[in-house]
């Protein structure tokens, strides 16, 4: 929500496994300058055994209409489903 720097949490839904986590995207705007930060949590279990787990988060700094600076951590090397993959 433009301004305010609260974020509704939406859910995350795969047509096999339903609800497997959530998702943020919080936007503050500054005179001419907006950062939006986006922030997600996935896990997926097979028989309550987690198979596959995902976080991520990224901070994206524009002025006016142009990217400014955008940060994330490095992407890992593919792991298989059957390990936890953990971006943080």
């Amino acid at each position: 929500m433009a301004g305010s720097g609260t974020a509704p949490l939406y859910p995350v839904q795969h047509p096999k496994y339903g609800d497997v986590g959530t998702y943020t995207n919080t936007i503050e705007k500054a005179a001419d300058s907006t950062t939006v930060s986006t922030q997600g949590r996935i896990q997926v279990s097979v028989l309550g055994i987690p198979a596959y787990r995902q976080s991520f988060d990224r901070v994206e700094r524009w002025n006016g209409p142009s990217l400014a600076k955008r940060q994330r951590p490095p992407e890992p090397k593919p792991a298989s489903a059957l390990f936890t993959t953990v971006n943080s």
